[in-house]
């Protein structure tokens, strides 16, 4: 037994840590839930851990290891994940051969052992996380092979496989015609195929694919379909703190996640063996990803240079302010007070363009991950119809997130009082709001209307939309109903300071009522909320309407969803307004 004690993370190539790390951010918005854990998972970490994963050369690649150190592998790169989720550590022991590894696992010399499908020596005393792929395994024939069309005509051909795998017991069980050999380690095996020894492997697809680009060589020949799907996961003693804390991660892994890792490692999505057939009008849906990435990248790319030089003005600013303040602390003590303020406050207005930065790279990794990835596998030649279905879905999903995102991002980034604006009528603001929505109340069968007091609404219209426009959205995105309604009522009171009054309720799941004021906090989600939000929106709506003197609270609705009810002043008639007073955002 070799055996190397190393944190997982320090040997992963830096491209594989950005992707995997940008989806856990993503999905945890920054923290692992260690809330999940029980105070004996928290208390076994504390003094047991870390986790030991146990890894071997032989199950490439689901585990990848390369001159005595772990480089990577999706089972690895899915059982750190999972251990992520929850706040654990990983630390990684490596073996020569499965078989001393199994032993490890029984005796307790390693807490967990990824990568293997189910063989006869582990179901005795282990348990599987759960399943983390499922991997079709079929006949691949050399490119020697020709007159060997299907399976029909395999009786006295020679097979190889590795010995002691479920694989090897339904070849012998299944095709007692065929020669047997077994082989000594998967490399051995895909070559000695390729190179015409022996004429059939039978093994997983993505394993085998992995191999041959390892190999440098041509893709080996399928016969017929795949004879069975082998679920695989990564093992554990039966309720061991360590398999329990690595459940409680797998049940925080999205499914995007899971696919994307699977595609980085294998060029496979490996993630459901039963999907459906692709509809042909998706088809388009691909370059649509890819045009929206390519818009969405040079936005980013644009954001980032203004930010940046907005950030360098900032600096330059605040230099020359403590200069300023190093030379007339002497002479001007009485000001002091007033001079420190003012350097305070530059110094939080430069924080919280830096915070701003950082929420727009965390908030796009994950969904330009995915739609890489799947744009990447989606058109390669000779995909099958499943893994398409899954690509575009994937892209489809990602592209709505990131199109949420940037209108949270925008509607955050510019929450200051607009000058002036003219009044809009009902109808017109009740049109708007449903054309905009149409799409998103499409998805879910849901319903939005509109109704007032008044035919004309004379609030801060741009402030207005930007809120409802949000709200709305919240409402259909995170309501988890089909059918769900929504209503907007616009009230306008008329007292000494009259004063637009507008509700947005909701029949859908509703807010705890320990969680509502935490709902406007920057960043913050509710754990029920769907997986596609950032935690912006709220707090851009309430960034919003307070900058007008405004105020918003959350409540339940009468008909038991979220009500959620802001003010807005009552706009000056205005004359004209000139282009530079108004600043008009297309949020679609």
């Amino acid at each position: 037994m070799n055996v190397v004690h190393r944190p997982l993370s320090r040997s992963w190539p830096s491209g594989v840590v950005w992707l995997v790390l940008g989806l856990v951010l993503s999905a945890c918005s920054g923290q692992p839930s260690t809330d999940l854990l029980t105070e004996d998972q928290r208390t076994w970490l504390a003094t047991d851990g870390p986790i030991r994963v146990g890894a071997t050369s032989t199950i490439a690649p689901a585990v990848v290891v390369v001159d005595g150190q772990v480089t990577g592998g999706w089972a690895m790169a899915l059982t750190e994940l999972m251990a992520l989720k929850v706040g654990a550590q990983l630390e990684t022991v490596i073996f020569d051969d499965p078989g001393e590894a199994v032993e490890a696992l029984r005796d307790g010399s390693i807490d967990i052992l990824p990568g293997l499908a189910a063989r006869p020596d582990l179901t005795s005393f282990a348990q599987p996380v759960d399943t983390l792929a499922h991997t079709p395994v079929a006949f691949a024939v050399g490119p020697d092979a020709t007159d060997i069309l299907s399976t029909a005509n395999l009786d006295g051909r020679t097979v190889t496989s590795i010995p002691g795998s479920v694989v090897e017991e339904r070849i012998l069980a299944e095709y007692p015609e065929l020669r047997y050999v077994p082989a000594a380690s998967i490399p051995d095996a895909v070559g000695a195929v390729y190179e015409g020894d022996v004429d059939l492997w039978a093994g997983p697809l993505a394993l085998t694919t992995h191999v041959l680009r390892q190999q440098d060589r041509g893709t080996l020949r399928v016969v017929g379909e795949p004879i069975d799907v082998a679920e695989v996961s990564a093992w554990g003693r039966a309720n061991s703190p360590p398999l329990e804390i690595l459940r409680v991660g797998r049940s925080l892994v999205s499914p995007t996640e899971m696919s994307v890792i699977h595609v980085q490692w294998t060029g496979f999505d490996l993630t459901d063996p039963d999907q459906r057939a692709l509809p042909t009008w998706l088809v388009p849906l691909l370059w649509a990803g890819l045009a929206l990435l390519l818009v969405f990248a040079g936005g980013v790319a644009l954001l980032r240079q203004q930010v940046r030089a907005r950030t360098a003005e900032l600096a330059a600013l605040n230099a020359t302010l403590e200069e300023t303040v190093a030379h007339r602390t002497q002479a001007l003590r009485s000001q002091s007070v007033e001079l420190s303020e003012a350097n305070a406050n530059l110094l939080r207005s430069n924080d919280a363009l830096a915070r701003f930065a950082r929420r727009v790279a965390h908030d796009i990794r994950g969904p330009l991950a995915a739609i890489k990835g799947f744009a990447q596998m989606a058109t390669r030649e000779g995909i099958s119809p499943t893994v398409r279905q899954t690509s575009l879905e994937t892209i489809q999903s990602s592209a709505t997130t990131l199109a949420d995102l940037v209108s949270e991002m925008l509607a955050d980034a510019r929450a200051v009082v607009p000058n002036a604006e003219a009044p809009v009528t009902t109808d017109e603001l009740r049109t708007w709001l449903v054309d905009f929505t149409a799409l998103q109340a499409s998805r879910v069968g849901g319903t939005v209307s509109l109704t007032s007091n008044h035919d004309t609404v004379d609030a801060p219209v741009t402030t207005l939309k930007q809120v409802l426009l949000n709200l709305v959205g919240n409402s259909l995105k995170h309501g988890d109903r089909p059918g769900i309604t929504v209503a907007v009522l616009l009230r306008r009171t008329d007292s000494a300071t009259p004063t637009w009054t507008v509700t947005v309720d909701d029949d859908g799941q509703g807010i705890p009522p320990d969680q509502r004021e935490l709902v406007f906090e920057s960043g913050y989600r509710t754990p029920t909320a769907s997986d596609m939000g950032s935690g912006l929106g709220l707090a851009a709506c309430r960034d919003a309407v307070v900058a007008h003197g405004g105020s918003i609270t959350a409540e339940e609705s009468p008909t038991g969803g979220t009500r959620i009810r802001f003010t807005l002043p009552v706009t000056e008639p205005i004359d004209e307004v000139q282009p530079d007073d108004v600043t008009e955002v297309d949020l679609r």
